[in-house]
């Protein structure tokens, strides 16, 4: 490619050339003569965000621009999915030089679960058009409205016969969250050990305030005996609720054991949309034998009660081709 001074700056690229290549660009002023590599880029990167189990059909698109339109230059850029596929809007018309941040698309589908599509994307200006491609999938989860392994507000025991108390020390409680191996298994979570010096009991743990979703939704842990102590009769899991009127309801309970992981839900739903607290609870057992009781609540979380059809992104876009022509 080769400039003069002078003569019309506009200059037309090889058609076949691709992000990732390099001009030769030749400038002559007189009996001067200068040369400069330029790097070709796409004209824009394109990064999403997907809209949830709040708003499972939105896809956001949020452009990184590498071109600066002129003030009376209009863009468009064109949205195309397969049949059985719908978009909207379908295209965008983008004028005066203002650059959105980003563009948010609704996507729908009447596709069975795991049924997959690509979204083409096609930026058009006086460039040769730049097109880019998202591949997308359908899929129901029952998604995860809160982890509650960091959530405890405080924590504390209590004695056979006696009220709670936040733990004083010295009563053989413990409370912590990590890694919490149950039949050689790791998972995240919270670790409690009921009280036994001076007297056995329960430890229980109460968590930050949840704003609960106006729709069906759930508590559920994996539960067990953290390996490594010795034989154990088991410890009681209790789950228990206070209310936004400050009354407590007893939810769920469950018998964890060493060796495996078992499993404990709490329906949540007679208290959707309200502000609740949730109590965890690990009881020594009907007979107050705190042997071991090394009691692991694994991966504790608020879901949804039942899964949700969501159009989720299998990959990022990556760049597909210029079109004939020249830029």
């Amino acid at each position: 490619m080769e400039h003069r001074a002078g003569a019309d700056r506009g200059h037309r690229a090889d058609s076949d050339l691709s992000p990732g290549d390099t001009v030769l660009v030749r400038a002559r002023a007189g009996s001067e003569t200068r040369e400069a590599l330029l790097h070709v880029v796409e004209p824009v990167r394109w990064r999403w965000q997907a809209g949830g189990w709040q708003n499972p059909s939105r896809l956001r698109l949020i452009p990184a621009w590498r071109i600066i339109p002129k003030g009376g230059e209009r863009l468009t850029v064109e949205f195309n999915l397969p049949d059985g596929w719908y978009i909207s809007p379908r295209s965008l018309h983008i004028e005066g030089g203002k650059l959105p941040s980003h563009i948010d698309l609704q996507v729908e589908t009447d596709a069975p679960t795991g049924a997959e599509a690509t979204l083409s994307v096609t930026l058009r200006n006086h460039m040769a058009p730049h097109r880019a491609t998202l591949r997308l999938r359908v899929v129901e989860a029952q998604p995860v409205l809160a982890e509650l392994t960091n959530a405890v507000a405080i924590w504390g025991i209590a004695r056979r016969g006696e009220k709670e108390i936040p733990d004083p020390g010295g009563t053989g409680a413990l409370y912590y969250t990590g890694d919490l191996p149950v039949g050689g298994v790791a998972k995240k979570g919270i670790f409690m050990h009921p009280p036994y010096l001076g007297g056995v009991g329960y430890a229980w743990a109460e968590l930050k305030p949840l704003q609960l979703p106006n729709a069906p939704s759930l508590f559920h842990s994996f539960v067990g005996i953290r390996d490594g102590g010795n034989p154990s009769d088991g410890v009681l899991f209790r789950v228990e609720l206070i209310d936004a009127q400050g009354k407590v309801h007893r939810l769920a309970e469950a018998t964890g054991v060493q060796g495996e992981w078992r499993e404990i839900r709490a329906d949540l739903s007679p208290f959707a949309g309200q502000t609740v607290r949730l109590r965890l609870i690990a009881d020594v057992g009907p007979n107050d034998d705190s042997t071991a009781d090394w009691a692991s609540w694994g991966e504790p979380v608020i879901q949804m009660a039942s899964p949700v059809k969501m159009i989720v992104v299998l990959s990022a876009f990556y760049f597909s081709s210029f079109t004939h022509g020249g830029w």
